[in-house]
């Protein structure tokens, strides 16, 4: 029951790729009003601006994200090289 409440809640909220897709319907022309017309250019033209927007932003995202997993690749690197060295305990009792 839970289940089924959490998916209808995420169908509920669109998600990037349909974000994505309704820009570019509407760039192309494709999306009519509400009286059936056909979109006015100025709308195509903010559809094609909010479009670049969305696209920056996930090209960005997953430039950091590839960063990220350089850096982390990087680091763990390093530390494969580090030789830890560990005392021994000295048990001996000084005079």
């Amino acid at each position: 029951m839970k289940q089924k409440e959490e998916k209808e809640h995420n169908n509920a909220i669109a998600d990037i790729t349909e974000v994505m897709s309704f820009f570019t319907s509407a760039m192309r022309g494709e999306v009519k009003d509400q009286f059936d017309l056909d979109p006015a250019l100025c709308d195509r033209l903010d559809a094609g601006k909010q479009l670049a927007k969305r696209y920056e932003t996930v090209k960005k995202f997953e430039f950091d994200e590839r960063k990220t997993v350089i850096a982390e690749k990087q680091a763990q690197e390093l530390d494969d090289d580090i030789i830890y060295e560990v005392e021994e305990p000295n048990y001996e009792k000084e005079s």
